[in-house]
């Protein structure tokens, strides 16, 4: 069995990563304070 290389795959992983790296670079103001407040309840 041979393995060869997807660029769907390529595209759908960057896809699913690409928006979390920005989400971590750039939070909303304010979320910190509303993230702890839901996790608590």
């Amino acid at each position: 069995m041979q393995l060869g290389f997807s660029y769907i795959g390529l595209i759908w992983l960057l896809m699913l990563f690409i928006p979390n790296f920005i989400w971590m670079k750039n939070k909303p103001k304010g979320y910190e304070e509303y993230s702890a407040l839901v996790s608590s309840s």
